[in-house]
């Protein structure tokens, strides 16, 4: 058993972000450092402090392109797949049918070329394919 004296101070740690995290929330909700109500504040304001606060800003900017999936591909391909992630230049992808998944591996550099040309050389470099859960292969007794 560990005794308290030996255990990590983990608590002030959590304590203190939770504090940074609440005094955050009230600047923005319209509340100064001093306590005086100084009106309500947008609620996307609200959120770009907090997910900055929790360093979670640079992680969600980096995933804003997945948000374009619709305009890259279009409707109808996007009705049958998803952009899922993407990190590092890495894009995965999920599709909810074989052929569709093998329609857009053949116009993975159509892909590419469109988000680098929205977002930036470099955005995308390579694409991945996710599984989707109980769709892997199926395998039958022989007997």
């Amino acid at each position: 058993m560990v005794r308290a004296e030996e255990q990590p101070e983990a608590r002030p740690a959590h304590n203190e972000h939770a504090q940074n995290v609440h005094v955050a929330i009230q600047n923005v909700a319209g509340y100064a450092p001093n306590g005086e109500h100084t009106g309500p504040q947008p609620v996307s304001r609200i959120l770009s402090e907090v997910l900055k606060e929790c360093g979670l800003s640079e992680r969600l900017e980096e995933r804003s392109p997945i948000l374009s999936w619709q305009e890259i591909v279009g409707e109808d391909i996007a009705q049958h797949s998803q952009a899922v992630d993407i990190s590092d230049g890495i894009l995965v992808l999920e599709a909810d049918h074989g052929a569709w998944r093998q329609e857009l591996t053949l116009l993975v550099p159509m892909i590419i070329t469109k988000f680098n040309a929205l977002f930036g050389e470099g955005t995308v470099t390579e694409i991945q394919w996710r599984n989707r859960p109980g769709q892997g292969r199926k395998r039958y007794n022989r007997k």
